[in-house]
């Protein structure tokens, strides 16, 4: 086994498992592979269990997982915060961020994410493609105006950040 229960994977992409199905749409693999897994693909988590088989937090433990599922190297996706591959719950701490500060990234990022997919992997992300990503960005906006509710000065940082990340989609 390749990966140690704390370690950050990235789960393939849907193009690599489009090229590696076979006729009726499963994997050969020792651990057996289920269709809703694919909401997955392309997404990071963190290992929780390796045994054998692994299991990952991104699925709350469900499915077995193996390494053929995951990149060999998660690329250096250095994000504007400083540091690598880093997530939001981290951003938080390192920089003492409140939670309505945290999840309004938290939107503005998993809209960018699925903006950048290709149209036909993004129903796979219902919570953003509903309505454009209509409902996340009504989330972000909320969390912001909570923000704004307790410092205002946070919250137009906040705005700016979150504007920085959608960049285009916005």
């Amino acid at each position: 086994m390749k990966f140690k229960k704390g370690d950050k994977v990235r789960i393939k992409s849907l193009e690599w498992y489009n090229t590696n199905k076979d006729s009726s749409g499963d994997i050969d693999c020792q651990v057996g592979f289920e269709e809703d897994m694919l909401k997955y693909f392309g997404l990071e988590t963190t290992v929780t269990y390796a045994d054998g088989s692994y299991r990952v937090d991104i699925d709350n433990g469900k499915w077995s997982w193996e390494d053929m599922f995951f990149e060999e190297d998660i690329p250096d996706n250095t994000k504007k915060y400083g540091q690598k591959d880093e997530d939001i719950i981290t951003i938080c701490q390192n920089r003492n961020l409140s939670f309505c500060y945290g999840n309004a990234l938290k939107y503005a990022k998993r809209i960018a994410m699925v903006a950048e997919m290709p149209d036909d992997e993004q129903h796979l992300y219902k919570h953003t493609y509903h309505k454009g990503g209509q409902l996340d960005l009504d989330k972000m906006e909320d969390y912001i105006k909570r923000e704004a509710e307790v410092d205002y000065e946070s919250a137009e940082f906040l705005f700016e950040e979150c504007m920085e990340i959608l960049g285009d989609v916005a």
